[in-house]
């Protein structure tokens, strides 16, 4: 199945197709692709298809790459993403420039984010974390970013085989608490509090073709990346810098935390905000999120 989109409507021909029975039979037989036909294109961006000559070569081609999706709970509903969550002044920035469309993609993407920094508010809320590796440190700090591109290499002719999430049933969630509480497994979950400026969690290593968000991200590592920082480190130059760095320019990046995740849960304090799931603007309640690794196989170099 391949669409001709952007990242919004792959969001939502996979939540569609979650809703269907056999939707984890389906997902095992039928590979997806897709052609860049949107304003961010993230996901063809991550699969080195920029543009749609190169997505349908790649998709004529046939090669196939597990890929990692992840569910979100909100209240009492749920949506799969395959790309972000974001909240603060990226989600603000994406969401809240839907008006600016009329610029086009490259200086919309550009002068959203730069007038959010100029109107810098603080997020407060609290965001919990189950890092990959438990040694990890408390914050990890980022001095440069890769170069733009720099995906993994092809998987094996043979992967490993792993076990496929069972959809519907909640017993596949094997880290999250019911609910959103304060106090959770402090030997294993992160907990910081405080005000943010912005919070952006990512399966892909592209938000869009000329932004690189995750470039540690791999397509089936069984992670979430966060990107996240605090009004106590970023400074509006430190922002303006970090904005740069999305098409991989080197500054230095010190003020900037990302951390490798296999669960996340994620409440805002602030009465007024938006979150962001994959693009699309989604109630303004605590989010739940756990990675569902290779999950879906996609039409890929």
């Amino acid at each position: 199945i391949v669409c001709v989109s952007g990242d919004g409507l792959f969001h939502e021909f996979l939540n569609g197709a979650a809703k269907r029975p056999d939707f984890n039979d389906f997902v095992k037989k039928i590979p997806f692709g897709i052609i860049p036909g949107g304003s961010g294109n993230g996901l063809a961006a991550t699969l080195q298809c920029p543009n749609p000559l190169t997505a349908a070569f790649t998709i004529c081609k046939g090669g196939k790459r597990q890929m990692d999706i992840a569910q979100t709970w909100q209240e009492d509903s749920s949506r799969w993403i395959f790309l972000t969550v974001a909240w603060g002044m990226i989600a603000d920035a994406d969401v809240g420039s839907e008006g600016w469309r009329w610029m086009g993609p490259t200086l919309r993407y550009l002068a959203a984010p730069a007038y959010r920094v100029l109107k810098r508010r603080r997020y407060s809320g609290r965001l919990w974390m189950l890092p990959c590796d438990e040694e990890q440190g408390e914050n990890e700090k980022i001095q440069q970013w890769p170069e733009f591109g720099e995906i993994q290499p092809p998987l094996p002719s043979n992967p490993p085989s792993t076990q496929k999430a069972k959809v519907g049933e909640k017993e596949w969630f094997d880290y999250l608490p019911d609910e959103v509480e304060r106090e959770v497994d402090g030997k294993k979950w992160r907990v910081i509090e405080g005000d943010f400026t912005m919070v952006t969690a990512s399966l892909v290593q592209s938000i869009a073709i000329d932004c690189m968000a995750a470039p540690f991200s791999k397509l089936d590592d069984g992670a979430i990346d966060i990107v996240y920082t605090t009004d106590a480190d970023a400074s509006k130059i430190d922002l303006i810098s970090f904005l740069l760095t999305l098409d991989a320019k080197e500054v230095d990046l010190s003020s900037v935390r990302y951390r490798k995740a296999k669960a996340f849960m994620l409440e805002s304090l602030a009465e007024k905000g938006r979150f962001a799931l994959d693009g699309e603007l989604t109630s303004y309640t605590p989010i739940r999120c756990e990675v569902v690794p290779r999950f879906l196989t996609v039409l890929a170099p």
